[in-house]
Formats: structure tokens, sequence, C-alpha cells
């Protein structure tokens, strides 16, 4: 299987770079949306980080690289899944990486996240299925955020969630989400 790398762009893991598994459906995050992402977000120090569907990780370990305490990454793909485990290795933070269906992750954690990236294979309609399950679980810090990219054809529906931000980087669309105030 022949393996491409990108490369952290930021923080104290700046130019590390990362082996990307060539797989059908994995989309690396380009250094421009890198870029983009976490000007939005901001100061990560001490952050926890979910990184539910994981493939090359490129946003989680770009997030401990600029000050994330925690980054825990679930992916269902076992290759990627090992991929994962090998670079984890290089990182002295704590990062924990789950084999597992990320409905079922939702479903069954007690941690609550400063900041969720999701970044569902397109076709797979597990965006909002997920952001159901992260408000049903109050999964997300009152101050947290969540980071959903999505393409043209997902009709996002983002219940208990006000946007603070959205945009696109071509075809891909984004939005930055947190808790609705008017829950609260």
């Amino acid at each position: 299987m022949q393996i491409n790398t990108i490369r952290i762009i930021a923080g104290q893991y700046k130019g590390f770079k990362i082996p990307i598994l060539d797989q059908e459906g994995l989309r690396p995050t380009t250094d421009r949306a890198k870029e983009t992402i976490f000007s939005l977000l901001g100061n990560l120090d001490n952050y926890s980080i979910l990184d539910l569907f994981a493939g090359s990780g490129a946003l989680g370990y770009e997030a401990i690289s600029r000050g994330a305490s925690k980054l825990i990454q679930v992916e269902n793909n076992k290759e990627i899944f090992e991929n994962l485990k090998k670079i984890n290795a290089h990182f002295k933070e704590k990062i924990e990486v789950y084999h597992q269906d990320a409905l079922t992750y939702l479903k069954n954690t007690e941690y609550k996240f400063d900041l969720i990236f999701l970044d569902p294979p397109y076709q797979s309609n597990l965006l909002t299925p997920s952001l159901e399950l992260i408000f049903k679980h109050n999964l997300l810090k009152d101050n947290g955020y969540i980071y959903a990219e999505y393409n043209d054809d997902t009709k996002l529906k983002h219940i208990g969630f006000e946007v603070v931000k959205m945009g696109n980087f071509g075809q891909i669309k984004y939005k930055v989400l947190k808790k609705s105030s008017f829950l609260f």
C-alpha cells in the first residue's frame, strides 16, 4: 500500500510529516483549510479534542501541535487505525485511538470535549446522527466548538447548536458550531 505524507503546519510539531495510507475516501485536510480552521478556533491550550472520524489524523495532530493536551481518535477502518497507532508514538501528549464505530463511541463515552472534529466519509450520512448524539449525551463542553466538514450534497441538521462560522474550500463546506445560546 502506497503511503503519502502531510505535514503539521504550526506549533511545537511544525514540519512533522504524517504518513497517510492511500485509501479510497481518505481525504487529508489541506494546509489552506487547516490555516483557516485553526485561525477561527484560536488558542487550544489544554483543550480536550475528539477526532471522531480520524482518518489521516491531520486535524487532531494539528490541534496537539497547537497546545491541546488530550486527543481521542475514533477510526472504524482497521488499516487506518493501525497507522494512527504508529503515528501516535511520536507524540508526548495523551492520545487515545479507538477502533470503533463512531456512533457507538458517542453513545458510550463519558468524556466531554472542548473541540470535536466531524469529517465523516461524505456518502455515509453520519454527520447529522453524530451531532444528534453529541447533543443528546452532552459531549461538548459549554464553551466548546464543533468543526463539521461535508460536501454539497449533505443536508446538515444541527439542532441544539448554532453556527459560529461557515464557509467552503472549493466543493467542501464547513461549519463551526457551538451550543445554542437559546437552550441555556
